[in-house]
């Protein structure tokens, strides 16, 4: 978790009472562009596949 710099996710699920108001309010931006990245690398895999056929 801490090599792949999700030691923040980890830590949310074992005390989500206690810390989802601080990464509700600082995380936003970091979750968007998290998203954005993934839904980018999804859409680029899947059309590698499909290049490949």
């Amino acid at each position: 978790m801490q090599r792949m710099g999700l030691e923040w996710f980890f830590r949310l699920m074992m005390e989500p009472r206690r810390l989802w108001r601080r990464y509700a309010k600082h995380n936003p931006r970091f979750l968007l562009l998290f998203f954005k990245q993934w839904l980018h690398s999804r859409y680029r895999s899947g059309a590698e596949k499909s290049m490949r056929r």
